[in-house]
Parts: structure tokens; C-alpha cells; sequence
């Protein structure tokens, strides 16, 4: 894909999942899989990385490399997973830990893109996972939510400050509330 091309990303599996813990039926994933392959998308989302939770959730939820490589992935999309930086507390040395626990080498994982969401108050944490996503060769993706509710003024310090980590690759905005 050249950098000035359309690229289309499907994350019906991972914002789907809010409506159903992300225990999604396999024939149905399997049927989606099918659909996107023959749709032209360029990018799949398929689902969060989150750390380990104290309730029921799917697969989807977790999506582990073990679990992805299980799954017919078509060969012509990048596979990509969602983090939330709220879920990654702690100094830099635990959030970099956690990191680990969750991703090896891109080399070894069927996973390309990262998106890592995060209010603007949690752009530190943002930071550090960028950066060690980054230094295991993930594609980096920044998806600051709700925007909505921000000056333009703290818009552009968050803009100015994401562009100096040298590590994302691509900077969403998104109003997650529906403003």
C-alpha cells in the first residue's frame, strides 16, 4: 500500500464485540473472514489485546497470537488488534512488562497493526506503548477519543507531542461518546 492510496479497515469483530462479550460463533467469523477477503478490504480489526480481565469475555477480547493463527486470516489483509492505554497502568517498566507479557516480535505474530486508543489524559501511557510496539515492529496507530469535548489548543499540543515520539505511524480522532 503506498502511503498516499485509500486503505479500508473493517472492525466490525472488535466494535461488534460490545454486543456480545466478543464470544463470537466460529461458522459467523468464518463467514466474515470469507466476506472481507473477497471485499477489498485492506485491514481487519480483528479484536482487542486486553490484559487478563476478572470477567467473562471472548476470544475476540483477548486475541492472542495462538488464537489468531487458529483462524483462516486472509493472506491479502493486515491483521490488527485494539489496546486501550487505560488498561496499562503503572511506571513505564510495568507498562513496558505488560507490553511483553501480550505481544512477541511482529516477526513471530500474525498481528501487523496496533491501535492503541486513549483519552488525551492518558497520552503518556500512550507513549510508552507506542514506542515499545514500535521496538517490536508493530505498525502504530493512535486513536485519541473523545475529541469532541477538546480546544483546538489541546488538540494541537496532543498532535505536537505524538509527532516527537517517532513511533506512530497513523493519528486517529474520534468522538467514542457519539457527539
Amino acid at each position: 500500500m503506498d502511503s498516499n492510496s485509500l486503505i479500508l479497515l473493517d472492525c466490525t469483530l472488535r466494535d461488534g464485540g460490545y454486543y456480545n462479550s466478543w464470544d463470537f460463533d466460529k461458522e459467523i467469523v468464518n463467514r466474515y473472514l470469507h466476506s472481507i477477503a473477497t471485499a477489498g478490504i485492506n485491514v481487519i480489526e480483528i479484536g482487542f489485546r486486553n490484559p487478563a480481565k476478572n470477567k467473562f469475555l471472548g476470544a475476540f477480547a483477548y486475541c492472542r497470537d495462538y488464537f489468531l493463527q487458529q483462524l483462516p486470516l486472509p493472506e491479502q489483509c493486515k491483521i490488527a488488534v485494539m489496546i486501550d492505554a487505560k488498561d496499562f497502568s503503572g511506571d513505564t517498566k510495568t507498562i513496558i512488562t505488560k507490553v511483553d507479557e501480550l505481544f512477541s516480535k511482529k516477526t513471530q505474530s500474525p498481528v501487523d497493526i496496533v491501535r492503541i486508543c486513549s483519552q488525551l489524559e492518558g497520552i503518556k501511557t500512550a507513549e510508552t506503548l507506542a514506542k515499545r510496539l514500535n521496538e517490536l515492529g508493530y505498525q502504530i496507530c493512535v486513536n485519541l477519543m473523545q475529541i469532541a469535548g477538546k480546544n483546538s489548543e489541546q488538540i494541537s499540543n496532543a498532535i505536537k507531542e505524538i509527532n516527537k515520539w517517532n513511533a506512530v505511524d497513523i493519528l486517529y480522532f474520534a468522538d467514542s461518546l457519539g457527539s
